[in-house]
């Protein structure tokens, strides 16, 4: 095996000086710029990929799947395709030097529009898209080092304690994502740093989460500390959104305008910031995902957000605490308290929830988390309706990566 291994280098090596040689005894035509790009950038390649050591093979990605049967008050039942996803990535080690050592990876998937969680503010790509359509849910390049880590394409939006990857997930989306504020994945490009506790991501991007159609740049960043030990952690961050629309976005031309923050036949300025915290604890013996192991953990998050078109300004605010508990080796039960107020100007917008839920792990040991059941009952309570609307769901999850 090392023999072959020598006997390709030297091959890959004596193909490049050949390339080199050809290219230096080349007449290019000073027209064709386009030519000697490429074959400036075939000569490079040519050469990383003699001098460097690229190990690393592909894998698929675990499948995510949930589906739901959601009721609400007073005769609304449903079957529903929460989401899925399934796709392949590739990691691999590229040595370049004594000095350095990084590492490269690449990840596409396919799955259903929901998981890209584009904002309502823009109308829908297409007259009648639905949230289980099939789309690139992931689609992305990367590089990491001491330095930091590199990503672009299409890539998950970090934001709060939102992952922008369905698997690390509990329970459902909070009320600020379902509600389409912001989304879950956009093109553009990412870095991210850690240093000791500390953790910042930045992302620029599109914001439309889709095509883009206003030519609008967008910024996302984020800030963490984190508090490890072996039997919990402690997070705090804070995070910030910024963007603009334009009308070619929000309302074109022969669509419908659905936007529900903005009014849509103007342009505007978005600005949002957010606070959010996390600890969670092992209780019992064992580590998390074996059979003795128990958890307790507290979220909460609360996000400011501030709209101005022309001379008008709508500020908004949004608010949301869970607390989640493991009586059972395999069961989890949820308290959470979700708030959401479009306009703080405006009366009677205010949409409060209170949810009572329920999960059960069909599984054993460390895969217990792989397949789950959840029950969930929300009481929704809108300011200026004089009664309550309740809506229970049952859902099946099913994530290996778990």
């Amino acid at each position: 095996m090392v023999l072959i291994l020598k006997l390709r280098h030297k091959v890959q090596q004596w193909l490049h000086l050949r390339l080199v040689r050809a290219l230096s005894h080349m007449a290019l035509p000073r027209r064709s710029s386009s030519f000697c790009a490429v074959a400036i950038i075939s000569g490079l390649a040519f050469s990383v990929a003699a001098h460097a050591e690229v190990l690393g093979e592909p894998r698929w990605l675990a499948p995510w799947v949930e589906t739901s049967l959601r009721y609400s008050e007073p005769r609304n039942g449903e079957f529903q395709l929460a989401g899925a996803r399934f796709g392949g990535r590739w990691e691999g080690a590229l040595d370049l030097s004594s000095r350095f050592s990084n590492r490269i990876e690449a990840q596409v998937s396919i799955g259903t529009r929901s998981l890209i969680a584009r904002p309502t503010r823009y109308a829908p790509l297409s007259g009648d898209e639905r949230g289980s359509d099939p789309a690139l849910v992931d689609a992305f390049a990367g590089l990491e080092g001491d330095w930091g880590h590199f990503r672009i394409g299409l890539v998950p939006v970090l934001f709060g304690l939102e992952e922008g990857d369905e698997s690390a997930r509990d329970w459902v989306r909070p009320l600020v994502m379902r509600q389409g504020i912001l989304a879950a994945r956009d093109l553009g490009f990412f870095y991210q740093v850690d240093a000791g506790g500390f953790e910042s991501s930045w992302l620029v991007h599109n914001g439309e989460a889709g095509d883009d159609r206003d030519r609008e740049m967008w910024a996302t960043a984020r800030t963490e500390y984190k508090i490890r030990s072996t039997r919990g952690q402690l997070r705090v961050g804070l995070s910030g959104q910024a963007g603009r629309t334009a009308v070619s976005s929000t309302h074109p031309t022969g669509t419908t305008a659905t936007a529900t923050e903005l009014d849509a036949d103007k342009s505007s300025r978005i600005r949002y910031g957010g606070f959010h915290i996390r600890s969670e604890w092992e209780i019992g013996e064992g580590e998390r995902g074996t059979a003795a192991g128990r958890r307790l953990a507290v979220e909460f998050e609360s996000i400011a957000g501030e709209i101005q078109q022309d001379v008008l300004t709508r500020r908004s605010r949004m608010a949301r605490f869970d607390l989640t508990y493991e009586p059972l080796n395999r069961t989890a039960l949820l308290l959470r308290y979700d708030a959401m107020d479009p306009d703080t100007q405006a009366s009677a917008d205010l949409v409060q929830e209170m949810t009572f839920g329920a999960q059960f792990y069909l599984l054993r040991g460390d895969f217990k988390r792989a397949f789950r059941l959840l029950f969930l009952g929300t009481k929704e309570m809108l300011e200026g309706r004089s009664i309550d609307q309740h809506r229970f769901e049952l859902a099946f999850r099913f994530s290996p990566e778990n």
